[in-house]
């Protein structure tokens, strides 16, 4: 038994951040799947770990963390090698405002697209979706793109950093799930491509799309 438990569902987004930082750095860790399919992050034992029956949920020996953007600090504070954040003091804060962009901003035009997605076709606002699309692509995708254009390399950063993680998996989920394509968006195309191959990366981003 190691000392990490993760409690997650394979297809969630947030729960997929933790796992590549999990999985970069070669933690060792215990898994417990949470199907929000079910319902089960409903049940009184969840509850009793996270009182917002959200996904996913850190367990360090007795304490318990969750929210992935802070679980993944964590896990950066206590295992820092290989690291996901500059040792530059602005250049951190630079990387933890993007990654609250990402949160704040990127993931709730996502989710909400994918929450539309989830239901019977028959059932689905087909022009909502098309409109929300066209938004989340003229605001939150060219700001990645714009960011992306800055760097020298594909990374949003320099390197991979915990910013990157952030944005990676919901942008691949939603890509899978409505048939968007980043033609348009070249910068964000070979990134999210660079960040694909590397390793670690390969299960996690095969979930997506599982049914």
């Amino acid at each position: 038994m190691h000392q990490l438990t993760l409690h997650y569902f394979p297809k969630s987004s947030c729960s997929r951040k933790v796992l590549l930082v999990l999985l970069y750095k070669g933690i060792p860790y215990d898994e417990i799947i949470v199907n929000l399919e079910q319902g089960q992050q409903k049940s009184l034992d969840f509850l009793r770990l996270n009182p917002h029956g959200q996904v996913p949920v850190l367990q360090y020996r007795d304490h318990i963390i969750y929210d992935s953007a802070v679980i993944n600090e964590f896990l950066e504070e206590k295992f820092p090698e290989p690291p996901l954040l500059p040792q530059d003091e602005v250049e951190r804060a630079k990387v933890r405002m993007s990654t609250v962009y990402a949160d704040q901003v990127f993931y709730p035009h996502i989710s909400r697209i994918l929450r539309e997605f989830r239901k019977p076709v028959e059932q689905r606002n087909q022009p909502w979706i098309e409109t929300e699309l066209d938004q989340f692509q003229n605001n939150a995708l060219l700001f990645l793109e714009r960011s992306l254009q800055k760097q020298a390399n594909s990374f949003l950063f320099g390197s991979l950093t915990l910013a990157d993680i952030a944005y990676a998996p919901g942008l691949d989920t939603l890509l899978c799930i409505s048939g968007l394509t980043l033609e348009a968006y070249p910068a964000t195309r070979v990134w999210l491509q660079t960040i694909m191959q590397l390793p670690a990366f390969r299960k996690t981003f095969s979930l997506s799309c599982s049914n």
